[in-house]
């Protein structure tokens, strides 16, 4: 069944209903498999060779073989998708909500986006879940990774296998080109244009100061967009991330270095979710396994 993006209103599942062995049981995360065609001009979060390089900085042991090992996820009653992300010990409300439609396809919101139609296999002699959104909802699938990860930079463990994620990722030298490329396009843009830009780049949880209101947010990332005119290519990344830190709109309870891993994280997440590289995803497939309630 092919259901397009929605803005219809969700409708969680009633005990012996289509869908009901979801509700209210954590369930593990085990993997999200993205096949592209190999058009993608940065790393997928997704992406299993690249993960298996990733190590903890301080021991050199590998650190994963997916993006969120260890988060938990749970479908409440109320159309709700919780998750726990890796090294925290608290379920968050990303804005991810969910509808039943029968016993073999959900609808999914992830965030802002529309609901897309997601199916959806319950094995139950092994408690698996496998679900399988449409390639239209790529973008809504990654920028969920992208936003669990970030969660973690900003409140969770930093020494954590999933912030040595988010940190090769946002350093990798393909995103540092892709982003040079993205960032030196910026500086013609007019003014209120790139604001709004930079804006979208800062969106997920936790990055922004709650107490400045737009208006003023705006305002101050006028000097960022004149301070990226002024330097280099290969400095591009650097500066941005030092003029945002001067701009007083990073949320004040991030330290420095929270701060800065966090600011280039979001700068990958936006040059991920760029046209060519969500139009080289052929399939998705997520796997979850029940666990204890």
């Amino acid at each position: 069944m092919a259901l397009g993006a929605c803005a219809e209103e969700t409708h969680p599942p009633v005990p012996d209903a289509p869908g009901s062995f979801l509700l209210d049981t954590p369930w593990q995360y085990e993997s999200t498999t993205v096949a592209t065609n190999g058009d993608e001009s940065v790393p997928f979060p997704t992406d299993r060779a690249f993960l298996a390089t990733v190590h903890y900085p301080a021991s050199g042991e590998p650190a994963t073989g997916d993006a969120l090992d260890g988060s938990l996820v749970r479908f409440g009653a109320d159309s709700r998708i919780l998750v726990e992300p890796p090294s925290l010990t608290e379920y968050r409300d990303l804005g991810s909500r969910y509808s039943v439609v029968d016993s073999s396809a959900l609808r999914v919101k992830v965030d802002h986006d529309g609901f897309f139609s997601w199916g959806y296999h319950y094995d139950r002699p092994s408690g698996t879940l496998l679900l399988n959104p449409e390639p239209d909802a790529s973008q809504a699938v990654l920028a969920f990774v992208c936003d669990v990860l970030t969660t973690v930079l900003v409140d969770g463990a930093l020494d954590s296998a999933a912030a040595a994620v988010a940190d090769a990722l946002s350093t990798d030298p393909r995103v540092a080109s892709a982003s040079s490329s993205e960032l030196a396009a910026l500086t013609a843009l007019d003014p209120a244009v790139a604001a709004e830009w930079l804006l979208d780049v800062l969106s997920p949880g936790g990055i922004l100061d709650p107490n400045v209101a737009g208006d003023v947010l705006a305002a101050r990332l006028g000097p960022v967009v004149q301070a990226l005119a002024s330097v280099e290519r290969d400095a591009l990344t650097d500066t941005l991330v030092s003029a945002l830190l001067d701009a007083n709109v990073v949320a004040p309870t991030l330290s420095s270095e929270r701060a800065e891993k966090a600011l280039r994280f979001v700068l990958y997440r936006k040059v991920l979710l760029t046209t060519r590289n969500l139009a080289a995803v052929e399939r998705i497939e997520l796997e979850l396994e029940r666990g204890g309630s």
